[in-house]
């Protein structure tokens, strides 16, 4: 599996050692990542601090969070370290009172969050960025489990257990970390083996023109689709530039026993339909999955 960030967020105070770990971070890692100096937690605690449109910008926090390809850094050094770095320096915005506010709103604000699987809070003097690094590589090794548990996880973390529209994005081409024993999940293999079945037989009749155009699909069509009412509500294959891209909408997924185990089913999917379109395994395929209501049901009764 082959998991990327789409962005790498620094967060933080004014004098908290951002831009001191953006330029190490690059140069540690070549400009591997997108790193942004700030972005929509920042925004929402200077909505506070000025008393505009928090709900908005709280919404837009938790849209980026929901997506587990971002991930949130948060530097929070001990705020007599930020007093000390502004006096020393200087800042266009900040004053000493200002600032000790915003920290305030930014601690507040972080405690809310720090739990999220894709948020690291550093409260170091100075950021260490080889443990930023470290952090950050060991996120991008992910496997079906270990992705399950983070989006498990972060439904933990809200006070509804719910997330709707939890995304995920990840590639696979050899499938080496399903596990064979999900896919004959007891509860879910009838279902399983329908949903498999279903997808088979659509891919096939769409390869053999036994659609509404009478015409056989080659492997670039666009109708490798799977649409049903049940858990698993969308799937569309689609070959481009090399790349099967699995398309995924699940309308509703219980994440502490069901979902682990639809992950590898979903995975499974996408070797399925590569071999039953016709490409080779050597094929990447690139899950985009989308989860509209994530949510914990059988924890609180164990």
């Amino acid at each position: 599996m082959k998991f990327d960030l789409k962005t790498v967020v620094l967060e933080g105070v004014d004098c908290s050692g951002k831009t001191t770990a953006f330029s190490k971070i690059h140069k540690m890692t070549g400009f591997k990542w997108n790193i942004h100096d700030r972005s929509t937690l920042s925004m929402l605690c200077y909505a506070l601090m000025y008393n505009r449109d928090v709900d908005h910008w709280r919404e837009l926090l938790n849209e980026e969070l929901d997506d587990l390809n971002n991930v949130i850094v948060v530097l929070i050094p001990v705020i007599e370290v930020i007093k000390a770095r502004l006096i020393s320096r200087g800042d266009e915005f900040q004053n000493v009172e200002s600032i000790v506010k915003l920290n305030r709103i930014f601690e507040n604000e972080v405690s809310k969050i720090a739990k999220r699987p894709n948020v690291l809070v550093c409260r170091q003097e100075t950021p260490d960025c080889e443990e930023i690094v470290k952090w950050l590589f060991d996120y991008e090794k992910q496997t079906y489990a270990r992705l399950s548990s983070a989006m498990l996880n972060a439904c933990r973390q809200k006070a509804t257990t719910e997330i709707n529209f939890l995304k995920v994005t990840w590639t696979d081409t050899n499938f080496s970390t399903i596990q064979t024993k999900a896919l004959h999940y007891e509860p879910e293999i009838e279902y399983y083996d329908q949903t498999r079945s279903s997808l088979i037989k659509k891919i096939r009749d769409e390869r053999l023109g036994q659609n509404i155009y009478g015409k056989p699909q080659h492997h670039e069509s666009r109708r490798y689709i799977l649409a049903q009412e049940t858990c698993i509500s969308y799937l569309h294959f689609i070959y481009r530039n090399h790349v099967l891209y699995a398309n995924i909408v699940c309308r509703s997924s219980e994440m502490s026993k069901i979902f682990p185990n639809d992950i590898h089913f979903l995975g499974h999917l996408g070797q399925i339909a590569r071999q039953e379109i016709g490409l080779s395994e050597s094929t990447p395929v690139k899950f985009c999955l989308t989860l509209d209501s994530a949510h914990v049901m059988f924890e609180n009764a164990n």
